[in-house]
């Protein structure tokens, strides 16, 4: 196996805690969707549902368009109140809600200590994945940041377009590049495809069946330094 010359992340999932994300934003949302909310709903059957929710739109990659049709078929809102009040109440509080990894600085540090260029590949809508940037102060750990249109739908995971533009920036093979995500399609798939070494991070017990193994798995980020020291000493 070729010696790992630069380590490169998904986003969202994988450099942040999802679920915690939506522990800290349920006041926010009970608040916003009070009227909508059913009366007597727990806080924990509440939570439930937006991360069930939350869950499925990412499993099947229709992102919070397929979170807020789920919501509304939970009856956790009005469907009266559409999606652009969704996406607006996302938009303007999701990123100040983010919970990092206990270990995601650190990582990213070791990284670039180690003169691994570490990077993020998101898909995305640009001005919130900027917003998520900005709000966890991502940018001084980063040598490179590619985010992939969603609004566009053109280049984005798994296509290969932004795993080899990244290589070109490097000045790197893709072969010599560990990418890190949680998306066995987009991110294992996607990687793999254009050359990449992987590392699945298991957060969501999302694995499909029919796609290739990462060359590795992994439970949390702090195991990265292990796997790339032990994988660059062969």
């Amino acid at each position: 196996m070729n010696r790992i010359k630069a380590v490169s992340f998904d986003l969202d999932h994988t450099l942040y805690d999802r679920n915690a994300t939506w522990d800290a934003l349920l006041p926010v949302f009970r608040r916003i969707y009070s009227c909508d909310i059913p009366v007597g709903t727990a806080d924990e059957a509440l939570l439930t549902a937006l991360k069930a929710a939350d869950y499925k739109g990412t499993y099947e990659e229709t992102s919070w368009p397929g979170m807020y049709a789920e919501l509304v078929t939970r009856h956790i809102i009005s469907p009266k109140r559409g999606f652009t009040c969704f996406n607006s109440f996302i938009c303007e509080y999701f990123p100040s809600a983010i919970v990092p990894y206990p270990d995601t600085y650190s990582t990213l540090a070791w990284c670039r200590r180690k003169g691994l260029h570490p990077s993020v590949i998101t898909n995305g809508h640009p001005k919130l994945q900027e917003r998520k940037l900005a709000a966890m102060a991502l940018r001084p750990y980063l040598d490179e940041c590619i985010i992939c249109d969603l609004d566009s739908g053109v280049g984005c995971k798994p296509e290969p377009d932004a795993f080899r533009e990244l290589a070109s920036r490097l000045a790197l093979a893709p072969s010599e590049i560990l990418y890190v995500g949680d998306n066995p399609r987009n991110d294992i798939m996607g990687a793999k495809r254009a050359g990449m070494k992987t590392a699945w991070l298991n957060v969501m017990d999302n694995w499909r069946d029919g796609y290739e193994r990462a060359d590795f798995e992994i439970n949390s980020l702090r195991e990265l330094p292990d796997i790339i020291s032990e994988t660059n000493e062969i």
